[in-house]
């Protein structure tokens, strides 16, 4: 693939003894290229972050994207405040200054890029947010095909809408947990990168009852300590809703996690002015709350369910260029050492 917008064509020489053809096959300039939106608007303090990238080869499952600026870009309400945002830090980020989600209002996003393309989302309205009033688990065990045994912990949670007849909600589950290697002290996470989105059947009286969240296993990683489990509940508009609900069944049958961003995602962005040019991504408006329910390895039935870790330098496994919090558990942070 060619970047440059020097480049037209692509020319094949396909010889042979008494032949040379040529074949011009065109490659699309840099403006052709779609521009993807990823952000949002909520109730909690500010700054908000809109992420502006340009989106490569979209259609392919090594499709990459590239962060770009643009010449401006303005976040107002159906109350007349409005806001113009600043690109700060990294290039493609762009910040609110002071203006502040509020329950009952719509936003709406305005994008002017630098060759004159103009892009405006829809009104989204900020919906409540309702409350995750419970998190619990249960211990499982599972008779595995080898004969060997599995543990584990199933969580749940019980939530309220916040608002009469409004069921469309955002959820993300983690699973937090300490784990101490040679080098270093690890805060990983078993969080699901697949968006889930709530469904009208989980609903009883009024409030989400006995959701199921996720999979905690009993490993010598996972209770070395003990694992927080946390349910995030974030209120969507419709037009959200479809999007998350699209992009969850995506990356479900993908692994792939630009494959999402294609045109078979719906976006809520309308082209104003310039070279017609989709545009690919969501900017939304939400409120969120969160609960969540810490297990401590005393917790587990009996002491023997959780393996005995054999991770140290005198292992014949050992390596210390992957035995690193990164190295070992993709989702983690260093908390100390390294």
């Amino acid at each position: 693939m060619f970047c440059r917008s020097t480049f037209t064509g692509i020319l094949l020489i396909i010889g042979c003894a008494a032949c040379v053809d040529r074949i011009t096959i065109p490659v699309p300039t840099p403006a052709a290229y779609p521009v993807v939106i990823d952000g949002f608007i909520s109730d909690e303090p500010g700054p908000y972050l809109i992420k502006v990238t340009q989106a490569f080869d979209i259609e392919s499952k090594s499709s990459f994207r590239i962060p770009i600026s643009v010449k401006s870009m303005t976040l107002r309400d159906n109350q007349g405040i409005t806001d113009v945002l600043t690109e700060k830090g990294n290039k493609g980020f762009y910040y609110t200054n002071f203006i502040t989600g509020v329950v009952g209002r719509a936003y709406t996003l305005h994008i002017e890029l630098l060759d004159g393309r103009i892009y405006e989302s829809k009104p989204d309205t900020l919906y409540p947010s309702g409350v995750v009033e419970k998190v619990y688990y249960t211990f499982r065990q599972t008779q595995r095909s080898n004969g060997t045994t599995e543990y584990g912990y199933d969580i749940y949670f019980d939530a309220t809408s916040g608002s009469r007849n409004h069921y469309n909600f955002l959820w993300k589950f983690n699973g937090l947990y300490q784990t101490d290697i040679p080098c270093c002290t690890c805060l990983a996470d078993l969080v699901n990168p697949v968006p889930v989105v709530s469904n009208d059947q989980l609903v009883h009286e009024g409030k989400f009852k006995g959701v199921k969240a996720m999979y905690v296993p009993v490993t010598g990683w996972t209770f070395q300590h003990g694992v927080y489990a946390k349910v995030s509940q974030r209120s969507l508009s419709r037009q959200a809703y479809d999007f998350w609900r699209i992009v969850g069944a995506q990356l479900t049958g993908t692994t792939s996690l630009f494959q999402p961003i294609t045109g078979k995602v719906p976006n809520n962005f309308t082209q104003i002015a310039g070279q017609e040019t989709p545009l690919y991504g969501l900017f939304y408006a939400t409120s969120s709350n969160s609960n969540g329910i810490y297990i401590d390895k005393s917790d587990v039935p009996r002491p023997e369910y959780i393996p005995v870790l054999q991770l140290s330098p005198a292992t014949a496994n050992y390596d210390p260029t992957k035995n690193t919090c990164q190295g070992l558990f993709p989702n983690s942070i260093t908390l100390s050492g390294g």
